[in-house]
């Protein structure tokens, strides 16, 4: 990411080819240290802090479908929350700051901002949500392909 254009450079390794994506205007004054990815099924999801909100709410944004430059607002969460990830239901995993260090995770339901706790609590830089994502994709064969050994 550029701090002067807010833009994602993605490298199609299919088409073998660059593309730009814009990111949405909300994020023009964020620095890019405070711009997280993720991905959420198959869809590219972006968070940085609202320019226009007073406490600096965290905005996360999909952009469906891989149609570049149609990013689309999901929520909003409070200040002191960072989004960590997704369950497989598409619900956030944040975790929400308590005092100066210490933060416990929650999963947060958008509509109705709920936030239910999930009873791990510990040092903020210490959670870390990776993704799983089922593939048939063979590890350890270059070319994909399994030989019978006759």
């Amino acid at each position: 990411m550029n701090d002067g254009f807010k833009l994602i450079v993605s490298f199609d390794m299919t088409s073998e080819e660059f593309r730009e994506i814009t990111l949405p205007d909300d994020f023009s004054q964020t620095s890019s240290h405070r711009i997280s990815m993720s991905y959420l099924g198959n869809s590219l999801v972006v968070c940085g802090y609202d320019k226009h909100a007073i406490y600096r709410d965290l905005c996360v944004w999909i952009m469906w479908g891989g149609v570049s430059n149609s990013f689309t607002k999901l929520f909003t969460i409070t200040p002191n929350a960072v989004l960590r990830g997704f369950r497989k239901t598409g619900e956030p995993i944040i975790s929400i700051r308590e005092r100066e260090f210490w933060r416990r995770l929650a999963v947060y339901e958008p509509y109705s901002k709920r936030i239910d706790y999930l009873g791990i609590g510990g040092v903020g830089f210490q959670f870390k949500v990776y993704p799983y994502k089922e593939t048939l994709f063979l590890l350890g064969q270059p070319d994909n392909m399994v030989y019978n050994g006759s």
